[in-house]
């Protein structure tokens, strides 16, 4: 039903119906982290759905009250969105970090610190997204370069570190 009626207004709508098979407090868990994390942030003013954000709580009950419908609207799409992850979601946080690195060169590592990792079998991607937010092309060769910090998870999923090769000496 309710798709049928946003097909009558608009029928190249994007729509995805979805089902509840946990509370409403349980799905808010993941989002509420977002929000700590500074993650999530409004433009405009909402005061109905701020006015549900501020009165929610894990106790909530349906028999005392209207069921807070602009929150669990919220809920749901920063899951599609932020959670459960966007199909193309890279590409879009590659241009992200390329604009804030020209804004401010800082972000950038210097090279000196930088760890030369080889991606593992049959990793596909050729680009990724590190722990620390940095959006990196994979070479031709397979590897990337990445920061001490950002090395240690990826060697535990499988990269692998390659070693520079010995340095002539100098004649």
């Amino acid at each position: 039903m309710v798709e049928a009626t946003i097909r009558m207004v608009d029928p190249n709508v994007t729509f995805k119906a979805v089902h509840a098979s946990r509370g409403k407090a349980i799905r808010a868990e993941p989002i509420a982290a977002l929000y700590e994390q500074g993650k999530v942030h409004h433009v405009g003013a909402f005061p109905q759905l701020e006015d549900q954000m501020c009165s929610f709580a894990a106790d909530y009950d349906r028999s005392k009250g209207a069921s807070p419908d602009r929150l669990d609207a919220l809920v749901w799409a920063l899951t599609e969105l932020m959670v459960e992850g966007v199909p193309g979601w890279g590409i879009l946080e590659h241009y992200r970090l390329n604009a804030a690195r020209a804004k401010d060169p800082a972000q950038t590592t210097p090279a000196a610190a930088l760890v030369k990792l080889a991606a593992p079998p049959g990793f596909a991607a050729s680009t990724l997204i590190t722990m620390s937010g940095r959006s990196i092309a994979l070479g031709d060769d397979h590897t990337v370069e990445v920061s001490e910090d950002d090395a240690k998870p990826m060697v535990n999923a499988g990269w692998t570190r390659v070693e520079p090769p010995p340095q002539e000496a100098a004649a």
